[in-house]
């Protein structure tokens, strides 16, 4: 377990802040599933500074498998080296300018105390703001399957993250690892119905 306040903390919030908005301005879906991958493994490291590891080490590999199922599928379904369908709200600056208001409303929430009540270390808290506020911009922000699942796995790790330390328990926590499943395979199976549908109309 590493320190709670230590400058190690920190520099990984920091990073899992930088890869969750770095997969809002990204388009290609590959890039999307890699930053992803990076982001649940940082959020197990920042979870092991305040549970145990194994409860930690669980989370780390419940949500690697969630990315691999959506990214498995992308891969069959021939989307991995895709840009993704954003919809109307596609210009890439103003992506960055609501990626810029939301991690700012999330450090004001975090700085407002609302979680104070549960003891969390500020870096991780901060990380978790991040990740929670960041994976409801994805979700607004795209209509493709892929990037939806994607923003909402975002955004239960950030959950996860703040939350955790109510109740750390291993059969707590494999619930919640049962609902990052459960994105990851929901969205998988919105991919295969959005690829059969365009499969037909290039067909027909």
């Amino acid at each position: 377990m590493i320190p709670a306040d230590s400058l190690t903390v920190w520099l990984l919030a920091a990073a899992a802040g930088i890869l969750a908005a770095g997969m809002i301005v990204v388009d290609h879906l590959r890039w999307q599933s890699v930053f992803l991958g990076l982001i649940y493994a940082l959020g197990a490291v920042l979870l092991s500074a305040y549970v145990p590891l194994l409860t930690a080490a669980g989370k780390g590999i419940a949500g690697l498998v969630a990315v691999l199922i959506i990214t498995a599928t992308a891969r069959r379904l021939q989307l991995w080296r895709r840009t993704s369908d954003r919809g109307l709200l596609s210009g890439r600056l103003f992506r960055v300018l609501s990626m810029v208001l939301v991690l700012l409303a999330a450090w004001g929430m975090q700085r407002s105390g609302w979680v104070g009540f549960l003891d969390l270390p500020e870096p991780v808290s901060l990380a978790g703001h991040w990740l929670l506020m960041l994976g409801v911009l994805e979700v607004g922000l795209s209509r493709d399957p892929f990037r939806i699942g994607a923003g909402l796995l975002t955004m239960f790790l950030g959950f996860d993250v703040i939350f955790t330390s109510v109740e750390p328990s291993l059969a707590v926590q494999g619930l919640l690892a049962a609902v990052h499943l459960s994105i990851a395979v929901l969205a998988s199976y919105l991919l295969t119905v959005r690829g059969r549908v365009e499969q037909r109309e290039a067909a027909g």
